[in-house]
């Protein structure tokens, strides 16, 4: 009886540990990084309309209207990776939207993925991943 008892509180006592939740949230961006996404949530870009574009000449008439909308003047960074022989090209038309919907956007349509940075943000193909076989 007494080890039933002991088993029961154990399992007890194991489930109210696990259910917990921690007070406070742990953050591991930078301040860098934090400020850059600020940035990227509340630039607005008036228009964005490309007709079957390449990928790299968006991003880069995003930057240049992203200088313009900036109240400091300094835009938004763009880094690629693996996209130098990537000819891919897509259709878009955005109005009055933030600088990072337009990005979501961009990569969503066409299939890259995006991460924000401390100075940047980083554009790449996404990675593939490998199924061992069986």
């Amino acid at each position: 009886m007494k080890k039933l008892l002991l088993v029961i509180v154990v399992f007890s006592l194991a489930f109210t540990s696990f259910s917990r939740r921690p007070v406070g949230k742990i953050s591991l961006k930078s301040d860098a990084q934090k400020k850059l996404e600020l940035k990227l949530k509340t630039i607005k870009i008036d228009k964005l309309e490309f007709d079957d574009e390449e990928v790299l000449v968006v991003f880069k008439q995003l930057r240049v209207l992203s200088k313009k909308a900036d109240p400091a003047g300094r835009g938004v960074n763009f880094v690629f990776r693996n996209l130098s022989k990537s000819k891919k090209r897509i259709t878009i038309i955005l109005e009055d939207i933030p600088i990072l919907y337009a990005i979501k956007s961009i990569c969503e349509t066409a299939e890259l993925t995006y991460r924000v940075d401390d100075y940047a943000v980083f554009i790449t193909n996404p990675v593939k991943k490998v199924v061992p076989e069986k």
